[in-house]
Protein backbone atom coordinates (compact mmCIF):
# COMPACT_ATOMS: atom_id res chain seq x y z
CA UNK A 1 0.00 0.00 0.00
CA UNK A 2 0.59 3.64 -0.69
CA UNK A 3 1.15 6.16 2.54
CA UNK A 4 -1.88 7.49 1.62
CA UNK A 5 -3.47 4.22 1.99
CA UNK A 6 -3.83 3.53 -1.71
CA UNK A 7 -3.39 0.07 -3.23
CA UNK A 8 0.06 0.41 -5.39
CA UNK A 9 0.09 0.07 -9.10
CA UNK A 10 2.72 -3.33 -8.35
CA UNK A 11 0.24 -4.92 -5.98
CA UNK A 12 -2.97 -4.59 -7.89
CA UNK A 13 -0.49 -5.77 -11.53
CA UNK A 14 0.23 -9.00 -9.22
CA UNK A 15 -3.73 -9.62 -8.61
CA UNK A 16 -4.80 -9.04 -12.03
CA UNK A 17 -2.16 -11.32 -13.73
CA UNK A 18 -3.79 -14.26 -11.94
CA UNK A 19 -7.27 -13.38 -13.86
CA UNK A 20 -5.80 -12.92 -17.33
CA UNK A 21 -5.18 -15.85 -20.03
CA UNK A 22 -1.37 -17.50 -20.36
CA UNK A 23 -1.05 -14.96 -23.76
CA UNK A 24 -1.88 -11.76 -21.88
CA UNK A 25 0.09 -9.10 -19.84
CA UNK A 26 0.01 -6.89 -17.43
CA UNK A 27 2.75 -3.96 -16.33
CA UNK A 28 2.73 -1.30 -13.61
CA UNK A 29 4.34 1.95 -14.26
CA UNK A 30 5.65 4.72 -11.94
CA UNK A 31 2.58 6.99 -12.67
CA UNK A 32 0.44 4.39 -10.72
CA UNK A 33 -0.94 3.33 -13.90
CA UNK A 34 -1.33 -0.77 -15.51
CA UNK A 35 -0.87 -1.50 -18.69
CA UNK A 36 -2.69 -4.72 -19.87
CA UNK A 37 -2.10 -6.74 -23.04
CA UNK A 38 -4.78 -8.50 -24.54
CA UNK A 39 -3.74 -10.50 -27.20
CA UNK A 40 -6.83 -11.17 -29.61
CA UNK A 41 -9.42 -9.51 -27.59
CA UNK A 42 -12.11 -7.91 -29.92
CA UNK A 43 -12.59 -4.21 -28.71
CA UNK A 44 -16.10 -4.84 -27.89
CA UNK A 45 -15.20 -7.58 -25.56
CA UNK A 46 -13.15 -5.02 -23.27
CA UNK A 47 -15.98 -3.70 -20.65
CA UNK A 48 -17.08 -6.99 -19.99
CA UNK A 49 -13.07 -7.92 -19.03
CA UNK A 50 -12.68 -4.85 -17.39
CA UNK A 51 -16.20 -5.41 -15.57
CA UNK A 52 -14.66 -9.18 -14.72
CA UNK A 53 -11.57 -7.33 -13.37
CA UNK A 54 -12.41 -4.73 -11.15
CA UNK A 55 -15.22 -6.63 -9.85
CA UNK A 56 -12.41 -8.59 -8.51
CA UNK A 57 -10.00 -6.26 -7.60
CA UNK A 58 -10.73 -4.30 -4.43
CA UNK A 59 -9.86 -0.59 -6.14
CA UNK A 60 -11.06 2.84 -5.08
CA UNK A 61 -11.95 3.47 -8.53
CA UNK A 62 -9.95 3.31 -12.19
CA UNK A 63 -10.07 5.04 -15.51
CA UNK A 64 -9.00 3.07 -18.53
CA UNK A 65 -8.69 3.63 -22.59
CA UNK A 66 -8.48 0.81 -25.12
CA UNK A 67 -6.57 0.89 -28.34
CA UNK A 68 -6.11 -2.35 -31.35
CA UNK A 69 -3.69 -3.43 -33.79
CA UNK A 70 -3.85 -2.88 -36.22
CA UNK A 71 -7.05 -1.45 -36.42
CA UNK A 72 -6.08 1.94 -34.78
CA UNK A 73 -2.45 1.60 -34.65
CA UNK A 74 0.33 -0.21 -36.37
CA UNK A 75 3.27 1.09 -33.97
CA UNK A 76 3.67 0.24 -30.36
CA UNK A 77 4.40 4.66 -29.55
CA UNK A 78 0.72 5.13 -31.24
CA UNK A 79 -1.16 2.52 -29.39
CA UNK A 80 0.44 3.93 -25.89
CA UNK A 81 -0.04 7.38 -26.82
CA UNK A 82 -4.00 6.47 -27.84
CA UNK A 83 -4.18 4.71 -24.79
CA UNK A 84 -2.82 7.34 -21.86
CA UNK A 85 -4.76 10.18 -23.87
CA UNK A 86 -8.19 7.59 -23.40
CA UNK A 87 -7.72 7.00 -19.98
CA UNK A 88 -7.18 10.84 -18.93
CA UNK A 89 -9.80 11.68 -20.55
CA UNK A 90 -12.00 8.79 -18.84
CA UNK A 91 -10.91 9.92 -15.90
CA UNK A 92 -11.27 13.84 -16.45
CA UNK A 93 -14.75 12.97 -17.06
CA UNK A 94 -15.65 11.28 -13.78
CA UNK A 95 -13.40 7.90 -13.93
CA UNK A 96 -14.63 4.31 -13.46
CA UNK A 97 -15.12 4.23 -17.79
CA UNK A 98 -13.69 3.08 -20.39
CA UNK A 99 -12.77 4.54 -23.87
CA UNK A 100 -11.74 2.63 -26.42
CA UNK A 101 -10.36 4.22 -29.64
CA UNK A 102 -13.29 3.74 -32.47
Amino acid sequence: MRGNGQVSAASVAENVIGLLRSTDAVASWNQGWLSLLLIDAETTHLPSILDRLTDRLDTAGWSAGGTSYPRTATRSEDMLRQAVDLMTRAREEGGNRLYVVS
